[in-house]
Order: C-alpha cells, then structure tokens, then sequence
C-alpha cells in the first residue's frame, strides 16, 4: 500500500508517528526530506501516521495523516456495547469507522434474534434466556480480518414456572425457576452461574382463563410453594407471575 502526500509548499518527509528506522509499519518509498511530493509503503501490517512539516515564510504547519497498512486485525475494531442486558430485551454493538472497508461480518449467540446491522458498523440484537459472545471481523481492500474481536453479554432476569402435577385436582407445587447465566470472569474464562444481578424480594401471581378473566390473585416471597385449585372449575388457566421486572407464566390444568 502507498501513500502519497502533495503539497505546494516545502515539505519534510517523517516515516511515521515514531519516526523510527526501516522495521516499522510504513517505509519511505520514493522521495528524500525535504522533497515533494513523498510516496509511502507498507513495511508490515498496522497502524502508523505520516507526517509533513510545511513552512511558509517565518510559520511552520505540521499535517498528520493516519494511516493502517495491510488487514485489520481485531485490535483496530474492537466491540462497544453491554457487558449485561436483561433477558428478551433489545442490545445494540459498535465498532469504529474504518476506511478501505469492504465487509464486515457480526456473529451472535445462537438462539438470540438478530435484529439488523450485518455488514455494517452497528448492530442490533434481542438478547434471550442466556447470555453470550458477539463477534465481528471485518476485511478491508489489502484483505481478510485477522482474529474476531469479542464481547460477552451476560444476561440476567429470566424465568419460567413449573407446576406439579398438571392436571391438579387439589394442590400443586409451583417452583419459579431462575436460569442459569453464563458469566465471563476477568480473565475470560466462562463460568456457570445463577444470576446475582437482580434479586426481587417477592413476587406477584394471578391465576387467569384464556379470555382474560381473572380468578385469584396472591404474592409469595419464596420460589417455591403449593396452590390449591379445589375453589376452580375443571379447565385450563394461565398461572402468571412476576417480580416486578419481568413476567412469566405456564398453563394450568384443573381436572377434579
């Protein structure tokens, strides 16, 4: 790759931002100090500047130009968004804007629902039941990405109900159940974990038809408990619950 830079004034040829000998990322590639105009080419891949110092009578100009010669490697695109989001909610990634971009290629955890944003520098996402890692690689025109860059989401907030036995005729046993969350450590190593983000301190239940109406409400403060259903006709119900945050439910099945 060379860079070319013109100017119709006096002009100090500099190698990059360092300044330092043939080994660096950009080498002079025709042109001495002090010459104009100066051409530049790639050493090795990376980052670097260019730079022309330009005097004009008694005044001096310094013109930086930054510069990346070869592919990207996953340090020039690294990923801005949550390290948390709660579960079913909406999550948006970033990268930096680069030029000479020819694609730019998102990876997601497999179950979340891709939104939009492939191939660009933004990218949307709904987050589910777990979290996971987002990853993006991107090619310019000297050609393919190096390694992807990554970001773990951990997710928190997620429930479901199981309900035993079901069909009920006299009581069941109700257990709210919190998934597990995969939780990235500091040193990048991924644990299982139950979710410490969000505790509620009880949660809210109503026990409803599928037309909406509504036939008892109560709160519980443990995740586990029993429900009489001897007051309910035989039928299907929703068992509804939720912490304040979130809601979840699961049928429910009376049969005397």
């Amino acid at each position: 790759m060379k860079t070319f830079i013109k100017t119709t004034l006096f002009a100090a040829c500099l190698k990059d931002k360092s300044n330092s000998t043939p080994g660096s990322n950009i080498s002079v590639a025709s042109g001495i100090e002090n010459s104009n105009p100066c051409s530049f080419q790639k050493v090795s891949n990376g980052n670097g500047y260019i730079t022309a110092t330009i005097s004009a009578n008694c005044e001096n100009y310094s013109l930086s130009i930054p510069v990346h010669s070869g592919p990207y490697s996953s340090s020039d695109y690294l990923i801005t968004g949550p390290s948390s989001a709660s579960c079913n909610s909406y999550v948006y990634y970033n990268i930096p804007s680069l030029t000479g971009v020819t694609s730019i290629n998102w990876t997601w955890p497999v179950g979340w629902t891709y939104v939009s944003g492939q191939n660009t520098a933004y990218l949307a996402l709904r987050a589910k039941t777990s979290g996971g890692m987002v990853a993006v690689g991107v090619n310019n025109t000297c050609g393919q990405s190096g390694s992807y860059a990554t970001k773990y989401t951990n997710v928190y907030g997620c429930y479901s109900l199981s309900i035993y036995p079901n069909p009920g005729s006299d009581e069941v046993a109700v257990t709210i159940l919190e998934h597990q969350s995969e939780v990235a450590d500091s040193t990048g190593s991924i644990l299982n974990s139950t979710n410490l983000n969000y505790k509620p301190l009880s949660y809210n239940f109503i026990i409803t038809d599928n037309m909406g109406v509504v036939y008892s409400t109560f709160n519980k403060k443990s995740k586990s408990f029993t429900l009489s259903v001897q007051n309910l006709k035989d039928g299907n119900y929703i068992l509804v619950g939720t912490d304040g945050v979130f809601t979840f439910s699961s049928p429910l099945i009376v049969m005397h």
